[in-house]
């Protein structure tokens, strides 16, 4: 019998947390009437298996996923997708607006199901509770259905309101029931709360699994155990050590992840210390753009970091240099060169990467003077917190701007500009600053393209070698950010940049 376990070697999927199988048992049941009697062989029920459980692989259109069909009035706002659990997933980031009270959601016909065996059907979820709570999903609905005489007929459905759920962590849903014959649906059904007259909600889901009910399910929360990922991974093959403490009495999100080359054998290795994005809001460690890294032999380690829920600025950056202080310190234990590392990010990790950088004169923030990183790699992260509400225009871009930006700084932004500006990286631009790579798609509709010109244009006048990519067409992340000219262009100017530091 075959069972479907998520193991964490990446973990969404992300970096890119991909699904193992696991072999248990040998799909056969023995049972012994006595000492003397025949023995009966039974074979184990087959364990229907999902397409596409991830979401990972695209189907027809943008915001399809293989092997699921969708239904409802919701349009996706982005063509890429952002990673969430388990990698770059389809479906890992939803953010809809709905026009009509019609139900929407996504389902899947599973091949395999057998009559009367009760099966669980589950998926990960982290509720994004907007501030406006107008804006948040009312409901999530798993359900379990068969086809009768062409008609499908509901066999189990479990109804969770999102406002009994906890904010902003991953949560496992699940439903179990008994199919009336072979055939089997399972459902993922989403009710957004009313919206002046239309519907919308902000919802993460990701990783949906099935399996016999009391049998082993995966967990939101996996184990954490040192793991190893092989030559088909985004990371090539490396060594993972996961949720590294990096301060003493740590809160549950000061942890990084690192991942070193396995082959390596030429000396300490460079580091690139990644910053995840999300707003200042999510936790996601799994958010990488620059997995690939790991294959040219570089060390890498993705970090985490008090959220705006948690503490206000800046608490993000002193936890973001308090993390590369851990790191410089320990590089012997990890093989690493702590004279020689890069620090990146995207988003809002794009924001505190630059900080992290370019900041270095700057002990209220945690950093020390005496070490500073190579290379910068801002991977579209806000530059100008003091205007970035007013230049990201109207739509779904400024109403989150709106929301994270006072969230970030502890309330208005007009009675926090002080704070904004000692936030904001273009304040520490200066001819000390070290060379500096930008990437920025020139249809992102929550970071203006116009603040990575800005940096652009600052660090030119300053004298700092940078370069600016555009992304043509691309909008606030996605696949178009790591295609091998991409990759190409990364490398090389990450390998220019260590040339001319040394």
């Amino acid at each position: 019998m075959q069972w479907r376990a998520r193991i964490r070697g990446c973990p969404k999927c992300n970096a890119s947390g991909h699904w193992k199988w696991l072999v248990i048992g040998g799909g056969v049941l023995i049972s012994f009437a006595s000492a003397v009697a025949k023995v009966s062989i039974t074979e184990a029920p087959t364990v229907p298996t999902l397409v596409n459980p991830s979401f990972e692989d695209p189907g027809d259109g943008s915001d399809r996923a293989a092997g699921w069909s969708r239904w409802g009035d919701w349009f996706n706002r982005e063509e890429g997708w952002t990673p969430v659990r388990s990698g770059r997933c389809v479906l890992g980031y939803h953010h809809w607006q709905i026009s009509s009270a019609k139900e929407s959601g996504v389902y899947q016909d599973v091949a395999g199901a057998v009559k009367g065996v009760s099966y669980t059907f589950g998926i990960f979820v982290s509720v994004d509770k907007a501030k406006n709570p107008a804006r948040d999903v009312a409901s999530i609905e798993l359900r379990l259905e068969s086809t009768v005489d062409g008609h499908q007929q509901s066999v189990a459905s479990k109804l969770y309101k999102v406002a009994d759920l906890p904010a902003e962590d991953w949560q496992t849903l699940t439903v179990s029931g008994v199919p009336v014959n072979d055939t089997l649906r399972v459902l993922v059904i989403v009710t957004p709360s009313p919206m002046d007259g239309t519907r919308g909600g902000a919802l993460r889901f990701d990783d949906a699994f099935l399996g016999l009910t009391g049998g082993p399910m995966p967990s939101a929360s996996p184990p954490n155990r040192p793991s190893e990922t092989d030559s088909s991974s985004p990371f090539g093959s490396a060594i993972v050590k996961k949720d590294i403490p990096y301060v003493t009495n740590p809160h549950p999100r000061q942890t990084f992840d690192l991942y070193l080359p396995k082959d390596n054998i030429q000396g300490p290795t460079t580091l690139v210390v990644w910053i995840h994005g999300g707003a200042w809001m999510f936790t996601n460690k799994d958010w990488n753009n620059v997995k690939y890294l790991v294959k040219h032999g570089y060390a890498l380690a993705s970090i985490d970091y008090r959220l705006s829920k948690d503490a206000t600025f800046p608490a993000q950056i002193k936890d973001c240099n308090a993390a590369l202080n851990f790191l410089l310190a320990n590089a012997a234990s990890y093989g690493i060169d702590p004279r020689h590392f890069v620090v990146g990010g995207a988003s809002a990790g794009g924001q505190l990467a630059l900080l992290l950088g370019l900041a270095r004169n700057e002990r209220a923030l945690g950093a020390d003077p005496s070490v500073k990183p190579f290379a910068i790699l801002d991977f579209f992260g806000p530059t100008d917190l003091t205007s970035i509400i007013d230049e990201v225009g109207q739509g779904h871009g400024r109403e989150v701007q709106e929301d994270v930006v006072p969230r970030l700084l502890g309330g208005p932004l007009i009675d926090h500009m002080e704070l904004a500006r000692q936030a904001s990286p273009l304040s520490y631009v200066g001819r000390e600053n070290p060379p500096v790579l930008i990437l920025h798609g020139d249809k992102d509709d929550l970071v203006p393209y116009a603040q990575s010109q800005r940096l652009h244009s600052q660090l030119d006048q300053a004298g700092v070698k940078n370069q600016l990519i555009t992304v043509k067409g691309a909008g606030h992340d996605g696949p178009m950010f790591e295609t091998p000219d991409i990759q190409e262009k990364v490398i090389s100017f990450l390998s220019e940049s260590a040339q001319h530091g040394k």
